[in-house]
């Protein structure tokens, strides 16, 4: 697997063109999951790639692809019925969704896919201190967004992620489009966790090389 130092983004604007009815100011899930399985495929780090996946995940339009076989998970059931519930829901919105995605991409790659919800910073830690890219959740925007983790560092005693976010910079109101970027820890846990446990747990996903 790649470092996660060395993985490569791509900035969330308008060279990623509209798949279905999926637009490149909806695509940071999409870009997020295929820059953490670029760590095992680099090739899938690219805009086209990112497109093929967009189709590949939602079955309202295009090619039949694991979005498919989400909509027949039982443990997903919760997700489809709100998907069904309204045409402008995309299965992009779910962390959960993009874990099975990544799990049928990365099938033959003898890569282990872990989903949290609700997990613990501290496992956190351990994966990006081990080399690997972590899939954060977060209400970074009202609408929801989802970054890529890549390392921790310590400046003058306070402790920062670096982070690919192919919104720009939040620290700046995204004003500052450059992709890389280093974000204050309490400020980003401030802003992850689902309902009750909101600044508290983060929900992210990371991969395992198995064997290994």
């Amino acid at each position: 697997m790649i470092h996660a130092t060395a993985l490569k983004g791509i900035e969330q604007n308008s060279k990623i063109k509209p798949v279905g009815t999926v637009t490149f100011g909806s695509v940071c899930g999409y870009i997020s999951a295929m820059i953490l399985a670029s760590s095992v495929k680099p090739e899938l780090a690219t805009i086209e790639k990112i497109r093929w996946f967009i189709d590949f995940l939602e079955p309202r339009f295009g090619e039949p692809g694991v979005g498919e076989k989400i909509l027949k998970n039982p443990k997903l059931q919760w997700i489809v019925s709100i998907w069904k519930s309204n045409l402008e829901i995309r299965l992009g919105r779910f962390l959960e969704c993009y874990a099975e995605g990544l799990k049928e991409i990365l099938f033959e790659s003898n890569i282990e896919v872990t989903l949290r919800i609700n997990g613990d910073w501290k496992e956190l830690d351990e994966v990006l201190l081990s080399g690997r890219a972590v899939m954060l959740g977060t209400s970074l925007t009202k609408a929801g967004h989802f970054i890529v983790l890549t390392g921790i560092e310590t400046i003058e005693g306070v402790k920062f992620y670096t982070v690919i976010d192919s919104n720009g910079n939040w620290n700046t109101g995204y004003k500052d489009k450059g992709i890389y970027n280093r974000y204050e820890a309490t400020k980003l846990v401030a802003h992850c966790g689902r309902d009750q446990n909101a600044g508290k747990k983060p929900s992210y996903i990371f991969l395992t090389q198995r064997g290994i």
